[in-house]
């Protein structure tokens, strides 16, 4: 066995780093290890197209400097994790390493899913998923004219930015009826394509590709697609999804679905082991259901959690709340809580003069479930924090999206408010 530690923690991302500051608050001297298998230091993946794009350098895009493990007293270890043996308490690497833990948190994130497409596989299609992706599609980028991005959800419209800042055509094509499904209806996505198509920028929806070809008239790539011809492309970044990184896990006796199940405390059904970030399957604060939340700010809750209960200090999690901010060639689109296509909702719209900010408010039986903010969305935390609380709004039923003031009555009408953050907040490392 290479070694024994009182905590071991899978994951060098937001859940791992802040369960191992949430251990070193309560717990500050026992073994810690952090397992990854990229050699890269801790880093930000939502900064990625901020680099590609070059409003940050590289430097910018880590969380955590190269000290920052001994100051916290905690080994890193590079590795692909093989295997855990959870009656042994030991994790297996895949050089043959075994490390043995006392406490196991699971926090390895997510992995890009790629569409069955042929041709995926040709030379400058991308992901934007690791530093060495966006090191990539930076060294691809230089001389080309035309830019394909395949998926219009999230990822995909995270990845587009990436390159926005330059002189370039860009295509979005999406197998989906609509832009952003996960948070626009039809009607705020038709807006939003509006607002954004140009002579630059092409969105197809509904588009079954085919196949990724070679290209003609000096273009690096034809798409092709089903009923809809083809389109040129110099460089492909691929954005249709992400799934949990738990296949090492499979098999195991450990409760999983599409992640790895979890309670109010981060636990899994194996005693001493416990999971967050993208890899956990936790509570959603609204439906109540276990899901995989895939938000940043869910992962670094959910791991200060995990690490608080794994140190011995009990903290329950209030379940991960849905918040969304993308930018779409310049168009700001904000999202909290249950929105998605509008079914089942009562869903109040205010427009601006202007035809570019908007506001869609989601309420169901007088109770405000969400909201959509294009443009403008400086009151959207006022509305989370309502989110959240579940507030009964239906005394302001038809005036909460277009006069944004009675979000405030809401909030002054709570008798029961919670003053201060929900747990401790982070020490500066």
């Amino acid at each position: 066995m290479a070694g024994k530690f009182k905590y071991v923690i899978i994951g060098n991302g937001a859940a791992g780093i802040n369960a191992l500051e949430s251990i070193r608050r309560v717990d500050k001297e026992p073994r810690a290890a952090i397992i990854s298998c990229e050699s890269e230091l801790a880093f930000s993946r939502t900064l990625l197209p901020y680099f590609v794009e070059g409003k940050i350098d590289e430097e910018k895009v880590f969380i955590r400097d190269a000290e920052y493990y001994s100051r916290m007293n905690a080994e890193p270890v590079l590795g692909e994790v093989a295997g855990i043996d959870f009656k042994a308490k030991s994790v297996s690497l895949d050089g043959g390493n075994e490390i043995g833990y006392d406490k196991l948190l699971i926090a390895t994130g997510a992995a890009p899913t790629l569409p069955p497409i042929k041709g995926l596989d040709r030379e400058k299609v991308f992901t934007l998923w690791t530093l060495d992706d966006a090191r990539n599609v930076i060294s691809a980028s230089k001389g080309i004219k035309e830019v394909v991005i395949i998926g219009a959800g999230l990822i995909g419209v995270q990845s587009s930015h990436a390159l926005t800042g330059r002189d370039l055509r860009f295509t979005l094509i999406d197998v989906a009826d609509h832009i952003l499904p996960r948070i626009l209806d039809p009607e705020g996505a038709a807006m939003v394509q509006g607002l954004v198509e140009s002579d630059k920028v092409k969105i197809i929806t509904g588009a079954n590709i085919t196949e990724i070809a070679k290209g003609k008239k000096g273009h690096t790539h034809s798409i092709k697609i089903k009923s809809k011809g083809s389109v040129n492309a110099d460089l492909i970044i691929v954005g249709t999804g992400a799934r949990p990184n738990v296949s090492f896990i499979e098999g195991n006796g450990i409760a999983a679905d599409a992640g790895i199940l979890v309670n109010e405390k981060m636990e899994t059904s194996v005693p001493d082991v416990y999971a967050a970030g993208d890899a956990a399957q936790g509570q959603d604060a609204l439906s109540g259901e276990q899901v995989v939340s895939g938000i940043w700010t869910t992962a670094v809750e959910q791991g200060s959690v995990a690490g608080y209960n794994m140190a011995g200090r009990p903290m329950n999690y209030e379940g991960s709340l849905s918040v969304n901010v993308v930018d779409l060639f310049g168009v700001t689109v904000a999202s909290v809580g249950e929105t998605g296509d509008g079914q089942g909702y009562d869903v109040e719209t205010f427009t601006d003069s202007s035809g570019t900010t908007s506001r869609r408010v989601f309420v169901k039986d007088g109770v405000i479930k969400g909201a959509v903010f294009i443009g403008r969305y400086s009151d959207a935390g006022i509305i989370q924090w309502l989110v959240r609380m579940k507030a009964d709004v239906g005394a302001w039923k038809g005036t909460l999206a277009g006069q944004p003031l009675n979000m405030g009555k809401v909030m002054l009408g709570i008798k029961e408010v919670e003053l201060g953050p929900r747990w401790p907040l982070p020490d500066k490392q």
